[in-house]
């Protein structure tokens, strides 16, 4: 009975014992397994490893000592080959979303991915891109200047912004005002300048030109109101017509041609130091005629009274004034002449006046 006790012992003592699961053994006539070494697992069962107890990590996994199952890489790092004790992490400007992740994926557009991303960042209101893997926030690009971009993560600009502002850059509605630095750059809508006007979508404020005025945040130009004027661009107000002159419609006052008009294009003007004597005196048929008077008729007409020297004429053959009153449109033609009084003597215009019926008055000082 003893006998067969001992042999049983015996028996026990020779058959081999598997490695428990994260152990090894890779000799013969070892009394101890070994702890499973980096880059492998050691599940513990020789049907599902090598003939040593050892399995190859596989990609997208990593291994550390004594390991019996393999990790899968965490979100943030990857495994781009077999036998890894540690995944590596994902680098910038590439996303490892998926736990397990073999090979990174190329940040999409409209975002960026800094390192050990595990998911994409979108670029924030106000910046957008097309481009593939940006690395950090600073990449996103500002809104185009008259563009905003109200949305985070998008690729294009999401409209233009309103008139009567500015968008530099980096708009991120179509109206709201900003000025601060940001990753991207400085961002800046501002509201249009004085002497500018802005229409929707401005790259860039246009100057008002002569003949208008923009006070500030215009969206277009604003035509001088009537019996005001300006020669020149930028202005942000209109100054008076001086006194003897016509401004009706307001604009741009031609004082070189002696008339005040509207006209398309807006047409620049000749200085007014230099025109004022060409309208209160100017050389007529080698006649000296001075200007009596200006009215306004209702066809938005203008009737000038113009006394002219006459040297054939007068008492004792001096010679005299002779009386005229001339009709022109607004833009300074004259319609027609028409004399109202000889060249005898000292007696000149001075004054007109136009009724309500159209009938036309001058005045004369004897």
């Amino acid at each position: 009975m003893s006998a067969m006790l001992d042999m049983r012992v015996l028996r026990t003592r020779i058959d081999p014992e598997p490695c428990h699961a994260g152990y090894y053994q890779d000799q013969v006539g070892q009394s101890a397994c070994k702890v499973c070494k980096p880059g492998y697992f050691c599940p513990g069962m020789l049907s599902a490893s090598g003939p040593d107890g050892t399995v190859l990590c596989p990609s997208g996994s990593y291994c550390p000592s004594g390991t019996s199952v393999a990790h899968p890489c965490s979100p943030g790092t990857y495994g781009p080959s077999p036998g890894l004790a540690a995944c590596q992490g994902c680098p910038s400007g590439k996303a490892c979303v998926q736990p397990g992740t073999i090979q990174p994926t190329v940040c999409p557009a409209g975002y960026y991915c800094e390192s050990n991303c595990s998911s994409p960042t979108p670029c924030p209101i106000g910046t957008y891109s097309s481009s593939l893997g940006l690395e950090a926030e600073s990449e996103c690009r500002l809104c185009p200047a008259g563009r905003y971009c109200a949305s985070v993560g998008i690729t294009q600009s999401t409209g233009e912004c309103i008139a009567g502002i500015f968008c530099e850059a980096g708009a991120n509605d179509s109206s709201t005002l900003v000025d601060a630095e940001s990753p991207s750059g400085r961002r800046r809508v501002i509201p249009c300048p004085a002497g500018h006007y802005c229409i929707a979508g401005s790259e860039a404020p246009s100057p008002c030109p002569p003949g208008t005025y923009c006070a500030g945040g215009d969206s277009l130009p604003a035509p001088c109101e009537p019996g005001t004027y300006n020669q020149e661009a930028m202005q942000t107000s209109c100054k008076p017509c001086p006194p003897g002159y016509i401004c009706s419609p307001g604009a741009v006052v031609d004082y070189a041609r002696g008339r005040a008009y509207a006209v398309e294009g807006l047409e620049a003007c000749a200085d007014p130091d230099v025109g004022m004597p060409s309208w209160t005196q100017e050389l007529v048929g080698g006649a000296a005629s001075l200007i009596g008077g200006v009215a306004h008729g209702r066809d938005d007409s203008l009737y000038v009274s113009v006394s002219v020297w006459n040297n054939s004429g007068g008492q004792g053959g001096q010679g005299g004034y002779e009386v005229y009153v001339t009709k022109h449109r607004v833009d300074g033609t004259e319609v027609w002449r028409r004399e109202v009084a000889g060249g005898e003597g000292s007696t000149m215009a001075e004054g007109i006046g136009v009724d309500e019926a159209g009938s036309v008055y001058v005045g004369m000082r004897r």
